[in-house]
């Protein structure tokens, strides 16, 4: 894997995983907060229901109580039923209009003493061995009960029936019509009195069903159940449902209700019902303690699904989902300039070094700039190197070519001076004669001169193989400038392109001695012949007519003095400029360029510089910058610009 796509790879796990955790946290804490706010408000609605049930059904339960103490309902014991108690129960059934469906009085084998329906007296209670007792209620005239028939299906018509007992006025006696008037003062000792009859009010569920509907919003589901486990209403979607057994409702309501704690909500998701096939929040309502029906086990029950209820949890979701898919942009799109401008640089690094390696093409600083600071120092810290190693490469290579020079210089020294001083000294000789001709003499005088610059070439290899040691002593460079013109004019020959190439004369040497205070401590023998050797370089570079001017001013910034030479000439060819102080490196022809390897020498060694650059005359420009004072043999040399 590459540096770049594990860096990539890094920062977007590193962007990335901490969003992602954030992001869960904080959808689990808001759809927990979310689902435990529905149910609480689930249970609120369940026991405001039951509340309002409870209610209803006091309501029955009094109107029972007053009904069957009413003192023609003792008519019960002298037969006439058929008129005024039919009448009186028929009166009520219309005064309440949809509450109830029909009243009768029963006797204790749920014969039909007196109805509202003509038809069924005297006959037997078609519904008296089905109905079941549901829900009893402690009144003050005894207890009532409201029953219930065990129809599975809610589609079908329930029975809700409530039954209270119908005192005796006469607690002994069958009473006669003569004591009758004295009923009503006996009643409030009538109450535990042997029945004459039951009085029964067929409930309309209307009531219930339509309180129900109106809190089902949506596709919430409500039922009411009584403490055994039987359903008495539910809302309208359970209604038109295909319900399951009785033995499975309960089985399926005990699930429900095992761990739910009165009126407090279900704050878990439960999974799907018999009557909801799908996963629901439930609310719980019991009836309120005090109240005459607390102890009746009946029980609202509210189921939300859970996709309804929770369904803004999910666009929550989604709307994280998004956040996370832009965060996940913005971390990849960061992340990838972030790892580019780490690797970058780096892999520009590599390319340079294996480019250097292999071609020894030095390489670009510019590929490996970086806005991060480190890398950067690091860019720099590698060019630094590769200036030291080209340094160290060509320090080197200097060191050969002056060890190749040395053993040259040497052969030389031993092989060539020898002849060289014979010939020299026959030529002399020959001279001497006076018979000699005018031809004879000028080749004897070209044979001394080349052996002269023969002489002078091998003690130059042998100055720049093995240099001296200066002897630092006070010296004028002014006078030091002089003493090279006058050897310049002492030389034989003309200068230009006709003329020996040992023999640079007839260009005039300008001196411009400027310098206020022009004694150093130098090598006055090592100066002279750097100086030498650059005035001859110009003189050869100029042609007929030529400038060349050699120069001592001082460097009021450094305190040091500046010996210059600068010619007119071409200048310094750019292909060989870095190059000029190497030896056996010449732009002359028949040079050996050893020439300005002995003046880097000698510069170095009296712990100046040497630059080269253009004369104001358009040609080359060599300024040696000297201290004025040595510290010593040990000093360090200072370093040649080009």
């Amino acid at each position: 894997m590459t540096l770049r796509r594990t860096l990539l790879l890094a920062l977007i796990l590193l962007g990335l995983l901490p969003c992602i955790a954030l992001s869960w946290l904080s959808f689990s804490r808001t759809r927990e907060a979310m689902q435990a706010q529905i149910a609480e408000s689930l249970a609120v609605q369940a026991g405001g229901l039951q509340a309002d049930i409870d209610r209803m059904l006091f309501e029955h339960f009094e109107n029972a109580r007053v009904w069957s103490r009413s003192e023609l309902m003792q008519d019960l014991r002298v037969g006439d039923v058929d008129k005024r108690v039919s009448h009186y129960l028929a009166d009520l059934v219309d005064g309440y209009r949809e509450q109830y469906v029909a009243m009768d009085c029963r006797d204790e084998a749920g014969r039909v003493l007196a109805a509202t329906r003509p038809g069924a007296i005297g006959q037997l209670a078609p519904d008296a061995a089905r109905l079941q007792p549901s829900l009893t209620a402690q009144l003050r005239s005894g207890p009532a009960q409201l029953l219930l028939a065990p129809v599975p299906v809610l589609a079908a018509r329930r029975t809700l029936a409530v039954q209270t007992p119908v005192a005796s006025a006469y607690p002994e006696a069958a009473p006669t019509a003569a004591s009758a008037p004295v009923a009503t003062a006996a009643a409030a000792r009538v109450a535990s009195a042997p029945a004459l009859a039951r009085l029964h009010l067929d409930v309309d569920v209307t009531p219930f069903e339509r309180l129900l509907d109106g809190a089902a919003v949506g596709r919430r589901q409500i039922v009411v159940i009584d403490g055994e486990g039987r359903w008495v209403a539910a809302s309208r979607g359970l209604r038109e449902r295909a319900l399951p057994s009785p033995e499975g409702q309960r089985a399926a309501l005990a699930r429900l209700l095992a761990a739910a704690p009165a009126d407090q909500a279900r704050t878990e998701v439960l999974p799907g019902t018999p009557w909801l096939d799908e996963p629901v929040i439930l609310g719980v309502g019991r009836s309120r303690p005090g109240s005459a029906l607390a102890h009746a086990g009946w029980t609202t029950l509210v189921l939300q699904p859970a996709g309804e209820a929770l369904a803004p949890v999910r666009q929550m979701g989604q709307i994280f989902v998004g956040l996370l898919a832009v965060v996940l942009g913005g971390a990849l799109a960061a992340a990838t300039w972030m790892s580019g401008a780490i690797a970058r640089p780096i892999l520009a690094l590599t390319q340079a070094a294996r480019r250097w390696q292999a071609e020894g093409t030095p390489p670009d600083a510019g590929t490996r700039s970086s806005r991060i600071t480190e890398l950067g120092e690091l860019g720099r810290a590698f060019d630094d190197m590769v200036r030291a190693v080209q340094r160290s490469r060509e320090t080197l290579v200097r060191s050969a070519k002056l060890a190749m020079l040395g053993e040259l210089a040497a052969v030389m020294a031993h092989e060539v001076r020898t002849p060289v001083g014979i010939v020299r000294s026959s030529a002399q000789l020959l001279q001497r004669d006076k018979g000699l001709s005018d031809d004879s003499r000028e080749l004897l005088g070209l044979m001394q001169a080349e052996t002269e610059r023969l002489n002078r070439l091998v003690t130059t290899m042998l100055d720049t193989a093995r240099p001296r040691a200066p002897s630092f002593q006070p010296c004028d460079v002014h006078a030091l400038l002089q003493r090279c013109a006058q050897m310049q004019r002492v030389q034989p020959g003309q200068a230009g392109p006709a003329a020996s190439a040992d023999a640079p004369g007839g260009v005039p040497v300008r001196i411009r001695a400027e310098a206020a205070d022009p004694v150093i401590e130098a090598d006055a023998e090592q100066l002279i012949q750097a100086l030498y050797n650059l005035m001859h370089n110009a003189l050869q570079a100029v042609g007929p007519g030529g400038r060349v001017e050699l120069s001592a001013q001082d460097d009021a910034a450094t305190g040091m003095l500046v010996l210059a030479c600068a010619d007119d000439g071409p200048g310094i060819p750019p292909e060989i400029a870095e190059r000029l102080f190497e030896p056996f490196v010449t732009r002359r022809g028949g040079g050996i360029g050893l020439g300005l390897a002995v003046v880097q020498q000698v510069v170095q060694a009296h712990g100046g510089q040497i630059r080269v650059g253009r004369s104001d005359w358009g040609g080359s420009l060599f300024e040696c910058r000297l201290p004025r004072r040595q510290h010593g043999p040990d000093m360090a040399a200072g370093e040649s610009q080009a």
